[in-house]
């Protein structure tokens, strides 16, 4: 049986791993993440500046609405990719 000492190092040490492995599976998103959403940004700003510039009657929150959705999905269909290279606890 293990002691109190074992215990709470074993406990440390596994807390320590999970909190490593959450920024590691944050990085490996964050980089799958970054390419499509810089290309994303660029393409989402033209069509608002067009939009603003053809429909000036369209309002403000239609479109940061629409922008935000976009953005959710893309992180979204991000993390779905991302989540091949992910760190396990099994590992």
């Amino acid at each position: 049986m293990l002691s109190d000492t074992e215990n709470l190092h074993r406990d440390f040490w596994r807390k320590t791993a999970g909190n490593i492995r959450f920024h590691v599976n944050l990085a490996q998103w964050l980089e799958i993440l970054s390419p499509p959403l810089v290309v994303s940004s660029l393409v989402i700003a033209a069509a608002m500046l067009w939009t603003r510039r053809e429909i000036p009657l369209t309002l403000t929150w239609v479109l940061v609405a629409i922008v935000l959705g976009l953005i959710v999905l893309l992180g979204i269909i991000c993390l779905a990719l991302a989540q091949q290279k992910f760190e396990q606890p099994e590992q």
